[in-house]
This record gives C-alpha cells, sequence and structure tokens, in this order.
C-alpha cells in the first residue's frame, strides 16, 4: 500500500510544508477518534468496534452478521451453514426475537430447561409454544379469532382472557379454555362472553383469577372471578371509571387514575376482601406499579415537564427517587427479591399523551434496579444489541428469572432477553 503522504502529493499539487500539515491533522484526529472510542468502550461494556461503528456515518443500524430466514439462507439466498432456530435472529444473542409476525399477548410456562413460551399470533388467533432451550416450534390451537388486541392468561397457560374491538367499538372480553385434540393435531378455543366495555383485566399474583374492572354508565364495577368462570365477587364500586390497575400482591390490587401530563393523578390500594381504599400517593402524569409484597411503589410523575420516577417504601413512609425516568408498566418485579425490577427504560424524553395514544414510540434500554437500595444496572440496549428500536411493553419474567419476554409496541413482535445479563 502507497503511504497516505505520497497519495495526497500526487492528487493535489501543493507544498511539501501544507502536506506535511494535512498529514499531522488527520493523524491527530483518528488518534482522537480511537482514543475516545476506547474509553467509551471500557465505561459502557461494549468493544471499540461497536463503538466506532456507532461513530462512523455507517454504522450504528447495521447488524453485525447476516441475517438468517427460516430455511438457513441469507437475504441473499446464500446459505450459511448453520440452521436458523425458529425463535428468530440473530442466534446465539443475549437478545433475540422469538416472532417476526405480531403476537397478543405471550407468557412463559415451566422452568429450566422445559421453559417454554406460549402465544398468540394477532394475525389468526393461533396459539404457539417455542420451547427456549431447542428453540422447537408448535401449533397449539388452530381455532381463527381476528386482530386480538390483548391475551391474558393463566398459571397453566390453558386458560386465556381474550380482549378485541368489536364491530359496534364497544370493548369484547372472551373467557377461553383450549380443548386439547388427541395426538399431534391443534386443538381448539371454547369459552364464554364476559360483559362489555371491561377497561382492564388484571391476573392475580398466582395466575388463577382476574380482577376486571367494568364500565356501567359513569360508574366502575370491580369483579373478582376465577379463570374457570366460579365464584364471581364484586369488591369495588366507584362512581368514576377511568382507571388502570394490577392485581400485583395477593390481597391488594393497585388503582392509579389514567395518566394525563396536565392533570393530578391518584394511586389507592385497593383491599380485595374488604373493598377499602388506601391512598398511597399522588402526582401530575402519575404512572405506578406494586411490588408482590404491596410494600414498595414505583410511580413516576410529571415535573416541570420531565418525567422523574421514585420509590415509595410503605412501611418506612419515605420517598427515594431514580435518576433513571422510566413508565413503572414497562417494569416488572423479580420473583426471588421482590424488591428488584427489571424495567425498559426509554433513552430519551417522550410525550406521555402521544406515547398512550399510539401516536409515538420510545426506543429502550433494559435495566435491573433494586428498587429498595436504589442500585441501577444496565442490561442491554435495543438499538446497539438487537440493531432495531424497541419500545418494550407486556413484561413478562420466568419464575426462575431465567427469561424476561416482552412485546415490542412498534411492530408487537414478540422478542426474549436471556439470563447472562440478568445477575
Amino acid at each position: 500500500m502507497r503511504p497516505l503522504y505520497a497519495l495526497l502529493k500526487n492528487c493535489y499539487p501543493m507544498s511539501q510544508k501544507t502536506l506535511l500539515i494535512i498529514v499531522i491533522i488527520f493523524t491527530i484526529l483518528i488518534g482522537g477518534l480511537f482514543g475516545a472510542a476506547f474509553y467509551i468502550a471500557r465505561d459502557t461494556g461494549q468493544s471499540t468496534g461497536e463503538v466506532l461503528l456507532d461513530f462512523l456515518p455507517f454504522g450504528g443500524e447495521v447488524a453485525d452478521r447476516p441475517i438468517v430466514d427460516d430455511r438457513g439462507l441469507t437475504e441473499e439466498g446464500e446459505g450459511t451453514g448453520e440452521e436458523a432456530p425458529e425463535m428468530g435472529i440473530p442466534v446465539g444473542a443475549t437478545l433475540s426475537q422469538l416472532t417476526r409476525i405480531p403476537v397478543s399477548g405471550a407468557t412463559i410456562l415451566g422452568e429450566g430447561a422445559s421453559t417454554t413460551v406460549r402465544y398468540m399470533e394477532r394475525a389468526t388467533g393461533h396459539v404457539y409454544d417455542i420451547r427456549l432451550e431447542s428453540g422447537e416450534k408448535s401449533r397449539i390451537t388452530n381455532t381463527t379469532l381476528l386482530t386480538v388486541e390483548e391475551v391474558v392468561w393463566n398459571e397453566t397457560g390453558n386458560r386465556l382472557i381474550l380482549r378485541y374491538l368489536g364491530e359496534d367499538d364497544t370493548i369484547k372480553t372472551f373467557l377461553g379454555e383450549i380443548i386439547k385434540n388427541g395426538g399431534q393435531s391443534p386443538g381448539k378455543i371454547t369459552g364464554v362472553f364476559m360483559p362489555d366495555d371491561i377497561l382492564f383485566v388484571a391476573p392475580s399474583p398466582d395466575a388463577k383469577e382476574v380482577f376486571y374492572l367494568a364500565r356501567f354508565g359513569t360508574r366502575a364495577v370491580g369483579t373478582r372471578v376465577s379463570f374457570e368462570n366460579k365464584n364471581l365477587k364484586n369488591v369495588f364500586n366507584f362512581p368514576f371509571a377511568e382507571w388502570l390497575g394490577g392485581w400485583q400482591s395477593a390481597g391488594i390490587t393497585l388503582l392509579t387514575t389514567r395518566p394525563s401530563e396536565n392533570i393530578t393523578g391518584v394511586s389507592y390500594a385497593l383491599n380485595m376482601q374488604t373493598g377499602a381504599l388506601a391512598k398511597l400517593t399522588q402526582g401530575r402524569g402519575l404512572t405506578s406499579n406494586l411490588s408482590p409484597d404491596a410494600n414498595l411503589l414505583l410511580y413516576s410523575t410529571y415535573q416541570s415537564g420531565i418525567l422523574e420516577s421514585f420509590v415509595l417504601n410503605r412501611k418506612t413512609a419515605t420517598t427515594q427517587p431514580l435518576s433513571l425516568s422510566l413508565l413503572p408498566e414497562k417494569c416488572v418485579w423479580g420473583h426471588k427479591n421482590t424488591g428488584t425490577l427489571f424495567c425498559a427504560v426509554p433513552e430519551r424524553s417522550f410525550s406521555l399523551e402521544t406515547w398512550y395514544a399510539g401516536g409515538s414510540a420510545t426506543s429502550d434500554d433494559l435495566w435491573r434496579i433494586d428498587a429498595d437500595g436504589g442500585i441501577q444496572t444496565f442490561l442491554v440496549s435495543s438499538k446497539r444489541d438487537a440493531r432495531t428500536p424497541i419500545d418494550a411493553v407486556n413484561p413478562v419474567l420466568s419464575k426462575d428469572e431465567t427469561y424476561l419476554i416482552f412485546k415490542n409496541k412498534i411492530d408487537n413482535t414478540l422478542w426474549l432477553l436471556k439470563n447472562n445479563p440478568l445477575y
């Protein structure tokens, strides 16, 4: 290869002094770029090459290996010599794509080598299983259910609640059961309809019951019922219907007014036995998430136009701010340590109103947070590790905390985070 100085001299007739100055400046710039990449890589855990790719105009969104389709072929049609698993690409990555098509919802069944992700395909309503150890995929049902928006599963994955918008613009909710056929043929889904215009459905911590809030005129009535459609009991009746909720703790359901950046919201703990309400916190644009032991409340509010996040310890009546700005609904509490959170944290600020309306999306990083101690550990970046922005919603954590799954709100595809970075 000819020296850089000689190339410049032949291409551009100028004095040797001018050429020498150009070479020196160019050398300093290149040295500075590599130096900056080295220090950024050291602080973020990336390789120096990954950082350089992010700096350069041809970096960023380009994958570091060819995309492989279901037949083991690259985009150019050439074989790669390896079998692409059903669970998606990139092969062997910590953050991987489980489906390339939109899903309505998913759950995790089993533990260890038998861990299975069960999901419903959004376009058809067919239910599939993916065994995470082998990547083997199998169809569980072939009942066609078009455009189901949400699925809530029981603890076995054989009973489910489907939600979709009906032709008359009412919210339809169907309580179903998967009936398996003999042999290897797919089963079917049968069941009954629940009341129209149910605002939300929240499974109990053991996923044996659900709590749902239905609108009756301007009032909201909260009811608990088993997945077998038994032991129905009304536990809440309120002359205001704009609530969001989650049944995270055995005896407590969290109720929070629908968030708005310009309105002060309130969060309450609803006693599932007595129906009594206990106020937890309030704030503008309030969103919240209660720990399984009902002791810690993760919540976020808008203050001076900025989303700020906090942890309220109900036992000590103390509040600790977090340095991360996050939406609590993008977080899931740990099973081994109820004070641990796994959260999808937006890289940049965003409009809460626009995000809820579906007019914008975030690009998230995944973090582990010690909610009681305030320690925050970075796990992966969707842009860097998946090479695509992921607006993570509906996170589900396996019981042994080996796997975390979530939907990408941008295209409703299903993603998986393996256990390596979780601890």
